[in-house]
């Protein structure tokens, strides 16, 4: 096996090597799940945020494809105008994709009669409803919130509810909602990390309320995983902040290191969504269930927790240098360490990923370069099977990053 010198390639070879490596990755997670399958990624956006993070239709087909997912539920972006035009044009292009992409209506807190704006996307063919109560600064308890959930009540349909980065707990205003509009199934997105140390367990009686895996920390999904009722946690993935190979490497790896059963893994990556959502049949075969937290390797741990604080950081736009040189100093393990190959090939990657991200320059969490948005993957790819090391880890082609020089 030859090794990399990710300081001596060009910005184009260590991206070719990258993509490379996440497509590998993507593969292996691919071969976790059961086969014949139909997959749905419950959360995908199509068109340009206000921070300038954009994914167009092509590119999500393509993540679609390079994943094996079937289908996928998308919806706009942040506009500070309002929704009237963008539902509609992600409605359209929607439509175009003979099936493979279906529409949720934004609901617009700019609209004159936000429950009528709901009904008429329904009517005009989204399956569902998207809140963003973060973005568009309402709670669970205003006008909005109540008028669209009746409109979701009466329709039968979905509401994907972001509950993930800069939200406050917003748990207990949508326990009351689900409770109240039994007709709508309420889905907590991004793992529900405002509200996950307590909402799953106390909502194992409510069968409308969902959560779905489109984050990136492999612990909080970890913990979402081992405590959530299979016909209630959905595959995402949430480009373009995300993309869809990333999420297939978080959700699959996570759930078969959790002991995630195939009908159960089938009923995640797709069956529950497709009931849902109206795209299909549900899983057939048993549910039971006896989940468990990864299984853990001490130096893989401690990188994981130091690589993720370094993401953290880096999305904050601080200064990650020294939290990253420090997640890549866990993984110099002796030569007679069980896992030094896995150790060193991860550790390649840590450095290829932070590369990719000094060479491009910007900062922060808008993934407005193609450049950013694959060292960010590579890292968040890294991270996963840090978190997994039971599971296989392969290389690309007998090629392995840089090489590490062991402590002795």
């Amino acid at each position: 096996m030859r090794d990399i010198d990710v300081d001596a390639m060009s910005t184009d070879e260590l991206i070719d090597l990258a993509r490379r490596q996440v497509r590998t990755w993507t593969d292996a997670a691919v071969a976790l799940l059961p086969e014949d399958e139909l997959r749905v990624d419950a959360h995908c956006h199509l068109g340009q945020d206000s921070d300038g993070s954009r994914v167009t239709v092509e590119q999500l087909l393509r993540q679609l494809d390079q994943s094996q997912v079937h289908y996928a539920l998308v919806t706009p972006l942040h506009q500070a105008c309002g929704y009237a035009e963008e539902n509609a044009r992600v409605r359209e292009l929607a439509s175009g994709t003979d099936g493979r992409l279906r529409a949720l209506h934004r609901c617009d807190p700019l609209a004159k009669d936000a429950a009528a704006d709901a009904r008429r996307g329904l009517e005009a063919g989204a399956v569902g409803l998207k809140w963003h109560p973060r973005a568009e600064r309402f709670s669970m308890d205003d006008d909005l919130a109540r008028d669209t959930a009746a409109v979701a009540h009466d329709a039968g349909v979905p509401i994907l509810i972001h509950a993930g980065r800069g939200m406050e707990r917003l748990g207990e205003g949508v326990v009351e909602l689900a409770r109240e509009f039994t007709g709508a199934t309420f889905v907590l997105a991004h793992a529900a990390i405002s509200d996950l140390g307590w909402i799953v367990d106390a909502t194992h009686d409510i069968d409308n309320l969902v959560f779905d895996t489109s984050w990136w920390r492999p612990t909080d999904l970890a913990v979402l995983l081992t405590s959530c009722d299979p016909d209630r946690v959905m595959f995402g993935s949430d480009p373009p902040y995300g993309t869809v190979p990333l999420g297939m490497q978080l959700t699959a790896r996570i759930a078969r290191a959790c002991g995630w059963s195939d009908a159960n893994v089938a009923r995640l990556m797709g069956g529950t969504a497709r009931r849902l959502f109206g795209i299909g049949r549900d899983v057939d075969g048993p549910t039971e269930h006896a989940p468990h937290m990864p299984e853990e390797e001490p130096a893989f741990r401690r990188a994981g927790e130091l690589l993720s604080a370094a993401l953290q950081v880096e999305f904050s736009d601080g200064e990650s240098a020294e939290v990253f040189d420090l997640a890549s100093a866990a993984l110099h393990v002796v030569d007679t360490h069980p896992r030094v190959r896995d150790a060193r090939l991860l550790h390649g990657a840590i450095e290829g990923g932070r590369a990719l991200l000094v060479r491009d320059g910007s900062t922060g969490i808008a993934m407005t370069s193609p450049t950013r948005r694959l060292g960010i993957e590579l890292l968040i790819c890294v991270l996963a099977h840090l978190a997994t090391p039971a599971l296989p880890i392969p290389g690309i082609d007998r090629v392995s990053w840089d090489d590490p020089a062991p402590f002795v």
